[in-house]
């Protein structure tokens, strides 16, 4: 715990005091409490219990998500910390301080098995320096190719060379490409931002149907942590689809579902 907390601490939490909000001050009250308490890891986890307590309800951007991701941390909740810094890269996928503190998080959920933890932790493509790039720049990147391709076929059509062809078919051919890559970035950050997902809150069995008398449909249960799909409800149950593929079955009472949007 006493090495925890100040590993956590140098993930900057900016956050302006805000008199209008008496739960988000009393949060960082309760935040910057528990970094007192370091030397006291029962009173500092009771601290940062409050404060992500006290900002989960408040809405707001990504600073206030990165304060209660920490703060749950810190307090040793996994899943309300998974919680958090997803609900934050919702609004940045790009910030560096929630998606260190998601694979912080990630890497405590308790794995029956190695085999467990490599199959089911979630490993999301915005990790992917290809995907920034073409999320910032890659309409821009279209359209500079585009430019190159047109002067090149206007070169090509002063002078009827075919050898200047040759410019103009490779610009064509670098523009198809950077657009299809632009497309195809774009079709998974639907995907990603259409789609609910589930942290698991407490140890289950994911069944092959809605109801605890269906098998179980993996020999070991979810630990509390672990990331799914939501794909569809009945009752008090919820159909889900893990990192590796896996569909089935949760009681709705054990996972905490976050919207996309």
């Amino acid at each position: 715990m006493r090495g925890a907390i100040p590993c956590l601490v140098l993930l900057t939490v900016s956050l302006p005091i805000a008199k209008r909000d008496e739960y988000l001050r009393r949060a960082w009250d309760a935040f910057d409490r528990g970094r007192q308490q370091r030397d006291d890891t029962a009173a500092a986890r009771r601290s940062f219990a409050e404060a992500a307590r006290l900002a989960a309800p408040v809405p707001g951007g990504k600073w206030i998500r990165r304060l209660e991701g920490h703060a749950a941390l810190l307090a040793g909740d996994i899943p309300h910390a998974i919680e958090a810094y997803r609900r934050g890269l919702l609004v940045d996928p790009d910030d560096a301080d929630l998606r260190r503190g998601l694979e912080l998080a990630r890497s405590r959920v308790e794995y029956t098995t190695a085999d467990d933890r490599l199959q089911l932790t979630w490993r999301g493509p915005t990790d992917s320096g290809f995907r920034w790039f073409f999320r910032r720049w890659g309409i821009g990147a279209v359209a500079i190719a585009s430019s190159l391709t047109a002067l090149a076929l206007g070169r090509w059509w002063a002078s009827r060379y075919w050898r200047r062809l040759l410019p103009a078919a490779g610009a064509a051919c670098l523009t198809l490409v950077l657009a299809g890559a632009w497309w195809w970035e774009r079709q998974e950050r639907e995907w990603e931002t259409v789609r609910d997902f589930v942290v698991i809150r407490q140890m289950t069995m994911i069944h092959t149907g809605n109801h605890s008398a269906f098998p179980p449909r993996r020999e070991t249960p979810l630990p509390p942590g672990v990331e799914a799909r939501l794909r569809y409800r009945a009752a008090d149950w919820l159909q889900i689809e893990l990192f590796d593929g896996t569909i089935g079955w949760v009681p709705a009472e054990a996972v905490r579902v976050v919207p996309s949007k």
